[in-house]
């Protein structure tokens, strides 16, 4: 096979042959001594399920294709290569199962790489807390340095053993404790210290001394021997130990070291190279991970300046304690959820300062860049066990696998008022209330309301050009008189009792209605400097009845979107734009339900108990002030 150079990708260069180890005669088993080794699997979570998954142990390797996810794509793409091994890092059998038959998605997975003749290997959280891992190359691509761990944790408990042996015996004793898997530190094996001193000992009887006599003081030149191993070693190393020893009766000390931090743990906190805005990191975040959907999502001030950043690849939603113990003035993670991104930065604004800010982005772009740094880390493994005979090819996977598809910004009406509209939002508020006592009063007190509106319309000074509609074209009224004052004589002559005492359900409703939807076209005439109630057609020919009403309620409610002038009284322009959020300005030609105006708001009975969610509903959809 062709030797091919080494060759580190970018983000852009996904699966170009990436490194060629040079060995002699590699298999399954060869490679993945390498990849334990540089990700151990007692470093895993214990509900986690990493190693080998499937393949034989004694198979050759060629090739080995990377990956994030064990997809269908994924597996096509390495068959079609001729991959012999596949290592990505989110397991195929996570959860526990009983089968994995060719009629289950993960069962022809499984079926499809064992006829292909292609092991696969997962590593995951135990390449999460790796030094270097997953995050350490998040980090590497944003730009960090100074990398520290975001919550520490060592790579492996270790244990000290330290044993007295005659000076003839212990570098026998040395080379059995060390093919036990003890004095293994970092890149280097068979680790001992060692001293010399004297041991004194007496067999008492029944004992088999290897120096000696039964009853008799020896004393012995010894060596002291110290050795470190890892924790889940101890049982195997002190086998070893007793088997070499020759004394019958061994002395040693087994130590359990403290746990010293370290640089290895979970995520990485670390620095840029000089301060940016948020605005600019997030620009930088979406410009050296691989595009998603989803792209980047950004909580916090824009334009606040960062420096100290927190990553963590994967989902890092439960890391929040962490990152504020940290001081990082952002946090860059994937998957980050609702409520817990919500809390995150309730507690950063009570904190004050709102830091951290989030930056969120795909779970699967997170942990893509560390396919290049483990790539380059098998390669150098599988060259250090022997001559270059073959070559073993590897690749970084080109699948995109990350589950979304599209993103469709969302254009729907802003719901809440941005923090500059608050004092008008009071303002709305305000005039809501006391239009909510005229449709009180007229309801209840009908001989005395109209008199009150006369006299609130007479204090009100009318718009510069714009004065009511002249009153010998308006429609004259039956017998002289006014439609409400007729109606309040009416209801003098037979008055009905309130409609909060009398009835419920679907009448009620009905009455509630139709009083708001004359209170809301009162205050559309109000608005617009005409009455159009049905007397009549105002000025500019708008017509009679309800068309009437219709283009009358259109045209000041066009009005109120533009800039009124200084001289408008605001309590006539608030009016307006509360018709138009109630849903009264329709298009042309679209003919409204009668009880439509009145059904779209609130009964004022419950505006008093509903408290602040009510009173913030009329103004959805409510256009911006000039």
């Amino acid at each position: 096979m062709r030797a091919v150079t080494s060759q580190q990708p970018g983000i852009g260069d996904v699966g170009q042959v990436g490194q060629v180890g040079e060995v002699d005669g590699v298999d399954v088993a060869a490679a993945v001594g390498v990849l334990d080794s540089l990700y151990p699997p007692s470093t895993a979570q214990s509900w986690d399920a990493v190693g080998l998954v499937c393949g034989d142990p004694q198979a050759p390797v060629r090739r080995v294709l990377l990956a994030v996810d064990p997809t269908s794509a994924v597996v096509d793409e390495a068959l079609e290569w001729g991959a012999d091994l596949l290592v990505t890092h989110h397991p195929l059998l996570l959860r526990g199962v009983h089968g994995v038959p060719a009629t289950t998605p993960k069962g022809r997975v499984v079926h499809r790489l064992v006829r292909g003749g292609c092991a696969l290997y997962v590593a995951h959280t135990n390449a999460d807390v790796a030094l270097p891992g997953v995050s350490d190359a998040l980090a590497r691509v944003l730009g960090l340095h100074d990398l520290r761990p975001l919550v520490p944790q060592s790579l492996q408990p270790l244990d000290k053993v330290v044993v007295f042996v005659p000076h003839a015996d212990a570098d026998r004793l040395v080379d059995a404790l060390a093919a036990a898997g003890a004095g293994t530190l970092g890149d280097y094996s068979r680790a001992a210290w060692t001293t010399t001193g004297t041991g004194t000992f007496r067999p008492e009887p029944g004992a088999r001394p290897a120096i000696g006599r039964v009853g008799q003081v020896e004393v012995v030149p010894e060596t002291r021997v110290e050795m470190v191993l890892p924790r889940a070693r101890r049982q195997a190393v002190l086998q070893a130990l007793r088997a070499a020893h020759p004394y019958e009766e061994p002395a040693f000390d087994l130590l359990e070291t403290a746990d010293p931090g370290g640089r290895a743990g979970l995520g990485r906190v670390g620095r840029l190279d000089q301060p940016v805005t948020l605005e600019a990191f997030a620009r930088r975040v979406a410009e050296v991970l691989p595009a998603t959907a989803q792209g980047v999502r950004v909580a916090g001030d824009a334009d606040a300046v960062v420096e100290t950043v927190a990553v963590l690849g994967g989902a890092g939603d439960d890391a929040f304690d962490a990152v504020r113990a940290s001081g990082a003035d952002v946090y860059v993670t994937a998957d980050l959820r609702h409520h817990p991104a919500s809390e995150a930065r309730e507690r950063a604004a009570h904190d004050g300062g709102g830091r951290p800010f989030l930056v969120d982005v795909a779970h699967w772009a997170s942990e893509w860049p560390w396919l290049a740094g483990c790539e380059s880390r098998l390669a150098t493994g599988l060259a250090r066990r022997g001559a270059a005979a073959t070559t073993v090819e590897t690749r970084v996977s080109t699948a995109r696998t990350d589950p979304w598809t599209s993103h469709v910004p969302s254009r729907g009406p802003l719901l809440i008022a941005p923090a500059a509209d608050q004092a008008r939002l009071l303002e709305v508020q305000a005039v809501d209330t006391r239009l909510d006592q005229i449709a009180h009063r007229r309801r209840t007190m009908p001989e005395h309301a109209e008199p009150a509106a006369l006299e609130t319309r007479s204090t009100q000074p009318a718009r510069p050009g714009r004065g009511r509609a002249d009153p010998q074209r308006r429609r004259p009224a039956r017998g002289g008189e006014g439609r409400d004052r007729r109606r309040a004589r009416a209801h003098a002559a037979h008055p009905r009792p309130h409609p909060a005492r009398v009835g419920s359900g679907r009448a009620q409703g009905a009455r509630v209605a139709a009083a708001r939807g004359r209170h809301a076209r009162a205050a559309a005439e109000r608005a617009g400097g005409r009455r159009a109630r049905g007397h009549g057609a105002a000025r500019g020919g708008a017509g009679r009845g309800r068309a009437g009403h219709r283009r009358a309620v259109r045209a000041c409610c066009a009005r109120s979107t533009s800039s009124p002038p200084a001289a408008t009284p605001p309590t006539r322009r608030l009016a307006a734009e509360r018709v138009q959020a109630g849903g009264l300005a329709r298009p042309p030609g679209d003919r409204p339900r009668r009880r439509a105006a009145g059904a779209l708001r609130e009964d004022p009975r419950r505006l008093r108990h509903r408290g602040g969610a009510a009173a913030r509903a009329p103004l959805r959809g409510l256009p911006p002030r000039a």
